[in-house]
């Protein structure tokens, strides 16, 4: 694989597609559309998808509003009902949906399974994949990767990237746990 995504991160053209747009979905997409990057937030909920590209965020967040409504006025963060060709059209996928105990305490991965067939089915050579929702261990490489490979015909590790990024929020406190800086996001990708 090239070196292109690094470029992408320090010039801020990855486009950056994040799939689910609740509590940490929707904060992932403000902070990398604060960091200049083009966000498009996907979601299954009409309603959801209308209040941000009105400006309007449903999470109830400190200074999550004004991040939202700054960026969607200024053209970085826009939303759309799920969709493959937005999935697509981006250069990275952030996957954050819900994964909800069931009554045995095991987390439901029903909306994560479903979220990864669309993705499979519209993954592209050089894509980056970050899963962010809760999963159990061995999930990434028994479930997760084998389904993409499959759907997609490509090989993680040789055509696309694949990332696990444990969800380590309180909900309602992700900006203040989370803010991205310039400084510190090239001095990571620049090593």
């Amino acid at each position: 694989m090239t070196d292109t995504s690094t470029d992408g991160v320090l010039d801020r053209a990855l486009r950056v597609v994040v799939r689910g747009s609740g509590y940490v979905g929707l904060p992932t997409a403000a902070l990398f559309a604060d960091a200049g990057f083009n966000v498009t937030a996907v979601d299954m909920k009409s309603k959801i998808v209308e209040s941000v590209n009105g400006g309007v965020s449903t999470v109830n967040e400190p200074s999550l509003q004004e991040r939202v409504s700054r960026n969607v006025r200024a053209g970085k963060l826009k939303a759309v009902l799920n969709s493959g060709t937005t999935l697509n059209q981006g250069d990275a996928i952030v996957i954050s949906v819900q994964t909800p105990i069931d009554k045995n305490k095991k987390p439901n991965l029903s909306f994560l399974m479903n979220t990864l067939e669309n993705v499979g089915k519209n993954l592209k050579k050089e894509m980056l994949v970050a899963i962010c929702s809760t999963v159990l261990p061995r999930t990434m490489q028994e479930k997760i990767k084998p389904l993409l490979e499959s759907l997609s015909g490509l090989k993680a590790d040789t055509d696309f990237y694949l990332a696990y990024v444990p969800e380590r929020i309180a909900p309602g406190k992700a900006l203040k746990e989370k803010t991205l800086r310039k400084s510190e996001l090239k001095c990571q990708y620049s090593q």
